[in-house]
């Protein structure tokens, strides 16, 4: 009797089979790095956050994308990250310099990426600086008219 192995059973498969296979790893990793990864979840309610942020705060659309685009970066690299961290840990839990070298590589990418999603968070503070400093000096009462964030 031929037993297959357990990727050999997953590649072997084509057609309609592959394409409902393909649409469901995406989620089954999603879901594995949610719920084993303390850091992925932290990240995914900030990231809610600012996303709910750069959609309640009336940015200029460009801000806005800008904002969307650095959270889901952060969200992929963590994701890269989890996944070298599995890999490395599945092959040996003993210490070793490659190891540690990969592991190190994957946290210094998510620090560049939270960098990057820091720097374009202060574009849209920057984005909203010119309007705080002209409430501050306008001698108008604030009403139906009060400023937000980009144009009208």
């Amino acid at each position: 009797m031929h037993h297959e192995s357990y990727a050999s059973s997953k590649k072997g498969k084509t057609g309609i089979r592959r394409i409902i296979n393909a649409c469901g790893y995406p989620m089954d990793g999603l879901a594995a790095a949610y719920r084993h990864e303390s850091a992925f979840r932290q990240l995914c309610w900030l990231n809610l956050g600012l996303i709910i942020l750069a959609f309640s705060l009336n940015f200029e659309l460009s801000v806005r994308v800008l904002l969307i685009i650095a959270s889901f970066i952060s969200l992929i690299v963590e994701l890269f990250n989890t996944s070298i961290e599995a890999a490395v840990d599945h092959t040996s839990t003993a210490e070793h310099e490659l190891a540690k070298r990969a592991k190190d590589a994957g946290s210094a990418a998510q620090l560049a990426a939270l960098g990057h999603a820091h720097g374009c968070s202060g574009v849209g503070a920057v984005a909203c600086l010119p309007l705080t400093v002209q409430v501050r000096d306008s001698p108008e009462p604030r009403g139906e008219h009060a400023p937000s964030c980009g144009p009208r």
